[in-house]
């Protein structure tokens, strides 16, 4: 009986193992399952790539994943084990995308074991992990359309192969599936589409299209009355509002007068004293020999003594400013005048007439092609960009001149036509500037052309 007990003992002994070893395999092909389906299951391509990036190191043994997309003239790395954004200018991915391009051949299904010594660069020879392998993802036509590359510090084995090939098969079928199968370019039908598809831009390019540029454009008042400073003072006040209605004669502007009532004062006084010295010398002339001398010399002295006090007065009266015709005040505000120090012939204020109107357009020095007069003008508003204003170019700038918003601008004057209401003063908007007709070649490649040349001397 003991005997029978020992004989019987090694076999349930032995069974163990192979138990363990059908869990093991069991979990293991789970863990791939598992790992399929997570593939089948991606929302999009990104999604997919990163999945293979993370996920797959875990079921093959690689310590760092590369997923290339392969493209005729590139390839990009999509994703990298441990790396949230691929910085595609670095040299460890600039090497992958060549190691990809190189070792992948049009025919090959499956995955392959790189040397690192076939491989040149410093960035391969300080890579620490040696051993790479490279497994292709395969459209069903057998055109290779991307690669997964996994390294690791140990060698890879023929299991390793097997199951790289398996996953990467899954892969590729479930990155058609969200993308669509790649056509094959080539063959007859390509260089008949190529035809017709030259052909018919040909065909359009010879399309005619008139020349046109866009340009900023404010409203501004046609021969307006400024309203500039007669004397050196500081502004004491405004008179008027911004855009209010004045008539003749009505006061705009008032300066600072305290020194040229003064100065008034001192010159009646030295005419008063000129006549007093003048009446004295000319009393006495009749007896007086140096009287009738010096009777010449205090006349001249009363001259000019009468020219300055009416210098002073001339300019005390131009202490105010008034309107010589009527109209609306143009200007920005009255606290940016008052108290503000100016010159003779500063530019204060303009009277304009608001029926009589014209468009300022900066036209940019690159589009100098259309400053002419005469061409045609379509204004788009920011007040009322649903109803564009028609308009004649009467005056172009001979020479560009800065304008506000910073550069140089050919400066365009266009009248409005056909409108019954005219726009008010200081409406802004975009100006479109049409010229003579090109073909739709030509508009198009006019810039990228002349970019060229300026830059490569063409």
């Amino acid at each position: 009986m003991t005997q029978q007990r020992l004989r019987s003992s090694p076999p349930e002994s032995l069974d163990l193992p192979r138990e363990d070893a059908l869990r093991s395999a069991v979990a293991s092909l789970q863990v791939v399952l598992h790992l399929e389906a997570s593939m089948r299951s991606a929302a999009n391509a990104e999604l997919l790539a990163n999945l293979v990036a993370t996920d797959w190191g875990t079921v093959v043994g690689a310590q760092q994943i590369f997923v290339v997309r392969l493209h005729r003239r590139r390839q990009d790395v999509l994703a990298v084990t441990g790396v949230s954004s691929v910085e595609r200018n670095a040299p460890l991915i600039v090497a992958v995308s060549a190691l990809a391009r190189r070792f992948v051949e049009p025919d090959e299904d499956r995955p392959r074991i790189v040397r690192r010594e076939a491989l040149e660069g410093p960035d391969w020879q300080e890579y620490p992990l040696p051993h790479l392998m490279l497994a292709p993802l395969v459209e069903p036509g057998g055109t290779v359309f991307g690669a997964v590359l996994l390294a690791r510090s140990t060698p890879w084995g023929d299991e390793d192969v097997a199951l790289a090939g398996r996953l990467s098969a899954c892969c590729a079928h479930a990155w058609l599936a969200l993308e669509g199968k790649r056509r094959l370019r080539g063959g007859r039908w390509q260089g008949l589409a190529t035809a017709l598809v030259a052909m018919a831009l040909a065909a359009l390019g010879a399309v005619p299209v008139p020349l046109s540029a866009l340009a900023p454009v404010e409203v501004v008042p046609r021969d307006p009355d400024l309203v500039t400073a007669a004397i050196d003072g500081v502004v004491r006040t405004i008179a008027v509002e911004p855009n209010a209605a004045v008539k003749p004669g009505d006061v705009l502007v008032r300066f600072a007068d305290t020194a040229l009532r003064g100065r008034l004062a001192v010159a009646e006084q030295n005419v008063a004293v000129a006549q007093a010295r003048e009446r004295r010398l000319a009393q006495s002339a009749f007896d007086d020999r140096a009287a009738r001398r010096e009777l010449a010399v205090a006349t001249s002295e009363l001259r000019l003594a009468e020219v300055e006090r009416d210098a002073a007065r001339d300019a005390l009266d131009r202490a105010e400013l008034r309107a010589t015709k009527a109209g609306v005040a143009v200007f920005q505000s009255r606290k940016d005048l008052e108290g503000r120090p100016v010159a003779v012939g500063e530019r204060l204020m303009s009277i304009a007439r608001p029926e009589d109107v014209e468009l300022r357009i900066d036209l940019p020095v690159k589009d100098s092609i259309l400053a002419r007069e005469g061409a045609p003008v379509r204004v788009y508003l920011d007040a009322d960009p649903l109803d564009p204003l028609e308009g004649t170019v009467e005056q172009a700038a001979f020479a560009a001149a800065p304008v506000p918003g910073g550069g140089l601008a050919f400066i365009l004057r266009a009248r409005i036509e056909g409108s019954a209401a005219m726009p008010r003063i200081g409406y802004r908007g975009t100006a479109q500037v049409r010229g003579e007709t090109v073909s739709l070649a030509y508009l198009l490649l006019r810039r990228p052309l002349t970019a060229a040349r300026q830059h490569l001397g063409l």
